[in-house]
Order: C-alpha cells, then structure tokens, then sequence
C-alpha cells in the first residue's frame, strides 16, 4: 500500500497513461466512429420506411412536404429514380446546417461538401449505379463506403416502391458521418510500435524523475525525523538545493522556528504562572504552619489568618480560571458554539452592569453605538468576558471622577470596538508588552486580563491594539469581521 502512494509509483503511472493513451484513444474512438456509421445505416433505413409509407398514400403535394420533412430532419438526400432512369425528385439536406455540423467541421476540417460532390462525381450517374440495379433486381439494397475527402463514411439504402396504379419507382436514401480516426486506425501496428518505444523512453525518465525528486525529499525526511528523535529539535534544517525542495526546507525551518519560539513563550508562561502561585500558596502553607503549631489564637489572630486564607484561596482561583480561559482562548476555542452576536447591545449591557458596581464608585461610563450592521458570529460569553475585562481595566485606571467611554461603530467589513479612559495613560515603551501574559501596572492585578482580550480577539480572527499617551489616558481598539 505504502508504494503505491508514493512519488515513483505516481510517476511511473503518468508515464503509463501518457503513453499509452494515444494507442488507447485511438482504437476507442475507431470503435465509437463505427458504431455511429451503423447508426447512419440504420436512419437510412428508418428514414426509407416513411418515404416508402409517404408514396403509398399518391397525395402528391403532401408527399413532396413529408419528403422533405423526411430529409432535412436526419440530415439526408432523398432522391427518387423513375422507370425511364431519370431522377424526377431530389431532395438534398446531406449537408446541415446544425450546431453539430459547425462543430464537426472545427474538428473534422472543411472538406464535407468537396467530399460528397467527389463521391457523387466517381459513383457517377445515379439510375447506373449497382445499388440501384440491385434494388430493381432484389427489392432492396444498402451499404456504406468511405470518402477520404472530408472524411466521411456514406451510407445508402435503395428500395424499389410499388405506387398505387404507376409503375415502380426506386428511392434512394443517403446519409453521411464523420471519421476523422480511420487512417489513424488502419494504421495501428506502427502506433503500437511507436508507443512501445514512447513506453521505454518513459520509464527511463520516470527513473531519472524519481532519482531527482524523490531521493532528495527522502533526504529531508529523514532530517526532518532526525530532528524530531533529539530531546531539542534544532530549528536549522541544511539547505542544499535552490528548487522546490530547498524551498520545502526553508518552510520547514520556519516551522521549527515558530514552534521553537511557541515553546519558548509556554516555558516562560509556566514560569511566570508558577511565580503567582507561589505567593498565595506560600501565604497558605504558613497559616496551616501557624494553626498547626497548636497554640490558642485569640480572635483577631484568628480573623487574619481566615482573611489570609480567603484571599490567597480567592487569588489561586482566579489565577487558575484565567489560566484556563486563556489557554481555552489562545487554542482557538475549539468545540465552542458560534452565534450571531449583537456587540451594540453586549455593550450597551456591559456598561449598565460598571454602572451599578460599587468598585467603580464616581465613574462616569458612557456608550457610544452608532448604526449599521453590529453583529458579528462568535462565542458570546467569550466576547463579553474580554470586552468585560477592557471595561475594568479602564474604569480602575480612571479612577474617581474619572471617564470610561465605549464606542461601537460599523466599518468597512467589520465593526470597531474602542473603551477609552482618562486615566494616567501608558508610558510608551509600555505599550507593546500591555497584552504580555502577567504584564501588569495595576494594583492586585493578575496580568492575564488583557492577554485574555488579545487571544477571545484572536480566535474570532479580529485584532486588537492599545493606543495612549502619558497623562491622555489611554484607547483600546478591537475590530471583528462581520460574517
């Protein structure tokens, strides 16, 4: 199974049909060609057996309309031959002039009138030919035969018809069809001569194409393997070529590169992580030190250590919630259901909410929704809990008598989110780490808040940034994509 999958077999399979369809193409279409001259045999004879039934009724005029009806329906000549040998009717619809015919001589060539005229020209006078006397002699005759011209295959079918008190007549039906393959055919034991030798020349350069494509690819796997068996993989793959595969190379070096660098980020996040959980825990372990010593603890001891406990318990919690949110986050938040989502009103209802919480007593919130489409698909808690999270930031940087706004606008595709404060603003070799997990100027904080932001932003394919100068507060700006 493994080789059939591989490049040398999928090689080796196009050299095959590469040579081989020329002969293949041949003999399938020479066999279709034949099949449709049968076909042309068989509407001459069809079409014979209305003419016959049309001059068995002697209505004259409607004769020579059902006649030619008969004719220009399937493409065909009708000529009917007295008993003195003269043609007294002729009606020529051979030629066409349908869609198919157009395209036939796209194909074909041209020459279909040049080749009937030849025909006619060589078989020479109708009431002389051999069908004709076969059919006086016998009742009926037909067959087909070949016109290199134009490339056709004529059929005819002769029948001699009885009329109501006349003597007899013969009708003769022709009809034509295409075979542009013939020659080709009759030439088929040096087309198998030729695609033998195609057929060799092809294997020794699906051979050479396995040697200059495939080796090389097995090469960078096994590096690539290689890599992957060390307890570091290195991110530098050798480049060795300048084609396609050195070009694979190179991705695969940024691939290494990138994952190198992920790795990096998660040890440092661990390391950050296991910093802030050191303090409450520590805080923890020495109240259990402390009870355990056994001594009696009057009432404000005790009170403390129950105040240590519930806040460093508090804080460890926190710290573990945001840590999963934000690991959930940063993955994309896979299996999480997408909704139609009304920003304006999660707005609108998010500032109601900072309005009526005592933390932010003297702060004036304001929301700003303009018009438009504001509705975006996304996880709805996940979008309320990180504009939630911009919201506090604000207001606890604003402090008293401070400002927090939130705007709501449609733009272009998407839709633009800014929550604004009047606080203290942010130092400008600050701003690029505010969204850093564990980056925090704030009093109590957990430095997770506004990498939460960043990765619900993220996973919704939106982008976020920060935008402030010292002592002009400060604007976050998040837009999302509408869909």
């Amino acid at each position: 199974m493994r080789r059939r999958r591989s490049l040398r077999w999928n090689a080796l399979l196009v050299v095959l049909a590469v040579a081989l369809f020329p002969l293949v193409y041949v003999l399938a279409s020479a066999t279709l060609e034949r099949l449709f001259v049968g076909r042309t045999l068989a509407r001459a004879r069809v079409s014979m057996d209305e003419v016959a039934a049309a001059l068995a009724t002697g209505d004259a005029p409607a004769v020579e309309a059902r006649i030619e009806d008969i004719a220009r329906d399937r493409d065909q000549r009708v000529r009917i031959v007295g008993p003195d040998g003269k043609v007294i009717r002729d009606l020529d619809h051979a030629l066409g002039d349908g869609w198919l015919f157009q395209l036939g001589d796209v194909f074909y060539g041209p020459g279909r009138p040049a080749g009937l005229r030849m025909l006619e020209e060589r078989e020479g006078a109708l009431a002389s030919r051999p069908e004709i006397l076969r059919a006086l002699a016998a009742g009926e005759d037909g067959g087909c035969e070949h016109s290199v011209m134009g490339n056709l295959e004529v059929c005819h079918v002769a029948r001699r018809v009885e009329l109501p008190g006349a003597a007899p007549v013969v009708v003769h039906v022709q009809g034509s069809s295409r075979r542009a393959l013939e020659a080709l055919y009759d030439s088929r034991r040096q087309l198998v001569k030729l695609t033998a030798f195609v057929l060799a020349l092809g294997l020794l350069l699906a051979w050479w194409m396995g040697k200059k494509m495939v080796r090389p690819v097995e090469a960078l796997r096994e590096e690539v393997l290689g890599r992957a068996r060390t307890a570091v993989p290195g991110a530098e793959l050798a480049v060795v070529r300048e084609d396609e595969v050195g070009d694979l190379t190179l991705a695969f070096n940024a691939l290494l590169g990138a994952l190198s660098e992920r790795s990096s980020a998660n040890q440092a996040f661990l390391q950050d992580l296991a910093h802030e959980l050191k303090n409450p825990v520590a805080a923890i372990r020495a109240c259990a030190e402390r009870i355990g010593e056994g001594e009696a603890l009057d009432d404000a001891r005790r009170a403390r250590l129950a105040d240590v406990l519930v806040q460093s318990s508090r804080r460890l919690d926190a710290l573990v919630t945001q840590f999963l949110e934000l690991a959930r986050a940063e993955a994309g938040l896979p299996n999480e259901a997408r909704e139609e989502v009304d920003i304006g009103a999660l707005a609108r209802g998010l500032v109601e909410s900072a309005k009526a919480d005592a933390r932010f007593g003297g702060v004036t919130f304001e929301a700003l929704v303009g018009e438009g489409d504001l509705v975006v698909r996304g996880v709805q808690n996940r979008l309320e809990s990180a504009l939630r999270n911009l919201l506090d930031n604000a207001a606890s940087f604003a402090g008293p008598d401070g400002r927090v706004a939130v705007s709501v606008t449609a733009v272009d595709d998407g839709l633009e989110v800014a929550v604004s404060d009047t606080g203290p603003g942010i130092a400008a070799e600050d701003l690029p780490r505010v969204f850093d997990r564990f980056f925090t100027k704030r009093e109590g904080g957990s430095g997770l808040g506004l990498a939460l932001v960043r990765a619900v932003v993220h996973a919704h394919e939106g982008t976020v940034h920060a935008e402030s100068r010292l002592g002009e507060g400060a604007r976050f700006v998040v837009r999302l994509i509408r869909r």
